[in-house]
């Protein structure tokens, strides 16, 4: 008796096995990717020929930076699909929650000045908490990055941290809000469903950075949310199980 053919997993009408082929070619595509970001940092700070004049560092600068967010795209895409067949390599991680958070606020600062926007913070006392996969500071970074992104120009992006009772213990919450466009709730919706996002385009401009994001903070045990903030743009929270280290 013939067995039927084994089903392949299919996530979002993507067979594991064509998410393992774009894997292998961006795998590729990134070795290349950081041999050309590395060659443009040392022309950038002149470490090779004549050093730049301050309009050519500007530009190498700007051409470093897109070329060191399409490796963040790639690596955010192997790791999201990793996470989605239950493969993603865990390794418990200890953070001590303020220190952590105050040195991912300070480079994302670094990144909102050079887009004429200000970044409020406001961080209680919090404890080391742990958490069971190497994956808190992408997080938070790559979620503070699509607010900065995609937050008008000279307005101020606000980022809050503190604790709260959870059915299942303290839960670390994380709300982000920016101003920009508004959109209906099933037009936020489709920044989670990549075929949507195929249908009618990134509703927030990295969709599917935050495609990572919602998996991260589901394998971390919690979830990522996005909603409207008060007709004045987006607000963006991680919800995380705070379970403490112990001593």
């Amino acid at each position: 008796m013939t067995r039927p053919p084994r089903p392949l997993l299919t996530i979002d009408g993507v067979t594991a096995y064509e998410s393992r082929l774009i894997n292998h070619f961006f795998h590729d595509f990134k070795g290349e990717l950081s041999t050309v970001s590395m060659c443009l940092q040392s022309l950038r700070d002149g470490l090779v020929g004549e050093s730049p004049t301050p309009g050519q560092a500007r530009w190498l600068d700007h051409a470093v930076g897109n070329a060191q967010h399409m490796v963040q795209l790639i690596n955010d895409f192997r790791d999201l699909t990793q996470l989605e067949e239950g493969v993603f390599v865990s390794t418990r991680d200890v953070v001590e929650l303020g220190p952590r958070l105050h040195a991912l606020l300070a480079a994302a600062d670094h990144v909102a000045a050079e887009r004429s926007l200000r970044l409020a913070a406001r961080v209680v006392e919090l404890p080391t908490v742990v958490f069971d996969a190497t994956l808190f500071d992408r997080l938070v970074q790559d979620v503070l990055q699509v607010a900065v992104y995609n937050a008008r120009a000279r307005t101020c992006v606000t980022f809050d941290a503190g604790l709260a009772a959870g059915s299942a213990g303290p839960e670390l919450l994380l709300t982000v809000r920016f101003e920009g466009p508004t959109f209906p709730p099933e037009r936020l919706a489709s920044v989670f469903d990549k075929l949507a996002q195929t249908r009618e385009g990134l509703q927030l401009g990295r969709g599917y950075t935050l495609l990572f994001c919602r998996a991260a903070a589901r394998a971390l045990g919690g979830d990522l949310l996005l909603r409207s903030w008060e007709e004045r743009g987006n607000e963006l929270v991680i919800r995380l199980n705070a379970r403490r280290e112990k001593p």
